[in-house]
């Protein structure tokens, strides 16, 4: 997936009524990693994806066949494990070792975490949240202080200790959710490259269904989630 480069940013106010969206680039294409791996997801999801030279920008439509399973909470950050989430992955180094995770639910709370390859959490992660690149780095400590690990919309294991400085909001709709995501690069570590190919995947989590959606498959016979992740390019 290759995002759209923009001009002007969108205001990140959960509305998806920014022109940017109308020019980003779409992934509409998912499937089931529970509970029926590989097979079509039940519910359409629309992510569109852009950036400019300081943040990366991505716009969120969940629909629902009966709005009446949608779970959402107005939660402190770090805390909306239970409700239905979408899930951003990012590995800029494509080492399949380590990658960021950015959630948002449906009233735009945001969660964010270390993922390790091993599952593992805790002081491995600090060399990715202190290193150097181009853009800096911004990190804090998350509201809850546990540094425990912490689970996504694909129940991936991460470190919230770590907290990027990130913007998020989302609302609630007719037929499901909307929201909108805003990652400032300097909250990242990645290459000093001219070029970057980095890795990517997203998951959205319908918790009345129990199910899991993602847009590069995840499949159960291959070792590791990280090596399965998508790309994104440019």
């Amino acid at each position: 997936m290759q995002p759209t480069r923009i001009a002007r940013p969108p205001d990140i106010d959960g509305g998806l009524d920014d022109d940017v969206w109308k020019t980003a680039a779409v992934i509409t294409d998912f499937v089931q990693q529970a509970p029926l791996d590989g097979s079509a997801a039940t519910e359409a999801t629309e992510v569109y994806l852009a950036y400019d030279s300081q943040n990366l920008y991505l716009g969120f439509r969940l629909h629902y066949s009966d709005p009446g399973l949608i779970r959402a909470n107005r939660v402190d950050r770090d805390q909306a494990d239970q409700d239905d989430l979408v899930s951003v992955y990012i590995d800029p180094f494509l080492d399949q070792q380590r990658a960021y995770q950015f959630e948002v639910n449906g009233y735009g709370v945001q969660a964010d975490s270390l993922v390790n390859a091993d599952g593992s959490t805790g002081n491995r992660s600090s060399s990715m949240s202190s290193g150097s690149s181009s853009s800096g780095t911004a990190s804090r400590r998350s509201s809850s202080g546990s540094g425990l690990s912490s689970s996504g919309a694909l129940g991936i294991r991460g470190d919230d200790s770590w907290n990027a400085l990130f913007d998020t909001s989302g609302q609630l709709v007719e037929d499901g959710w909307v929201a909108e995501m805003a990652i400032p690069f300097k909250s990242l570590r990645y290459p000093s490259n001219d070029t970057h190919r980095w890795g990517f995947q997203v998951a959205r989590s319908i918790r009345g269904k129990d199910e899991t959606v993602v847009w590069a498959p995840v499949s159960r016979d291959v070792s590791g989630f990280l090596p399965q992740m998508g790309l994104l390019d440019g």
